[in-house]
């Protein structure tokens, strides 16, 4: 995706970025539980990486691209959270 182009919040284009990077993650929620033929209905899809810092910067990379944002947990990080390509 070029910078000048609008997000895509589909989640082929999740995936699509995440395979790109090389980012190792799995389906937990929903999803998952539809793929192994639960019929209740999901909206969404919930990913959860693998926690090396390597695939996280791999995983930063992606939602850069992406152009997510985050969501932070005051009480984990109270002074804020600024993603790895941020910091400096």
């Amino acid at each position: 995706m070029r910078a000048d182009e609008p997000a895509d919040p589909s989640l082929e284009a999740i995936i699509a970025a995440f395979e790109r990077h090389d980012v190792e993650y799995v389906v937990i929620g929903g999803a998952a539980a539809r793929a192994r033929g639960l019929l209740d209905p999901t909206e969404d899809v919930d990913l959860t990486p693998e926690r090396s810092k390597e695939n996280l910067s791999r995983l930063a990379d992606a939602l850069e691209e992406l152009q997510a944002g985050f969501r932070v947990d005051p009480r984990r990080y109270p002074v804020g959270y600024r993603p790895p390509w941020a910091r400096g």
